[in-house]
């Protein structure tokens, strides 16, 4: 009970309450901040999050990864969070935004909407043309860029009433 005491008074961070300070876990303290943020989003599946940390370099074990989540689970489990659906305006700085600067929340979601909505993916795949265009100085290659969005299977867009210019009459 004094350990107990000892412990949540020295503890710095929520982290280093939530994971017991074992000598074989120092492996797992560079992915213990996205290990719990994952744990708080409703993702208690240890072979999912063991998956997603060897991705991010985790060279350990799951086991490992499981053992690290019994704390967390013999505590109240975490109410998944209910996602809402994004706004126009979150997908488009998600479309057009570098992927290395969205972040991994972000990424899911965009991927969840690609997929079901194959029309923005082919959208994201001219975005990216056109940037990689811009950026390498290729303006040469512009009519092309311009033939291929034309002959994809994407809807024109347009200026919806509200939006659209309104001439006066004299």
């Amino acid at each position: 009970m004094l350990a107990t005491v000892r412990k949540y008074a020295h503890a710095v961070a929520v982290e280093d309450l939530l994971c017991p300070p074992r000598q074989k876990w120092n492996m797992l303290q560079p992915w213990a901040k996205y290990l719990n943020m994952r744990w708080q989003e409703g993702c208690t599946d240890s072979g999912r999050l063991f998956r997603e940390i060897q991705q991010r370099g985790y060279r350990g074990s799951s086991r490992s990864v499981r053992r690290w989540l019994e704390p967390l689970r013999s505590s109240e489990a975490p109410t998944p969070k209910r996602s809402e659906a994004p706004t126009v305006r979150q997908v488009v700085g998600w479309l057009t935004r570098h992927p290395d600067n969205l972040t991994s929340g972000q990424q899911l979601r965009l991927k969840r909407i690609l997929t079901v909505c194959p029309e923005l993916a082919d959208l994201r795949r001219h975005i990216g043309d056109f940037t990689r265009m811009m950026k390498n100085l290729d303006g040469h290659l512009l009519p092309r860029w311009i033939k291929a969005a034309k002959g994809s299977e994407l809807a024109p867009c347009t200026a919806s009433p509200a939006t659209s210019t309104r001439t006066s009459t004299p």
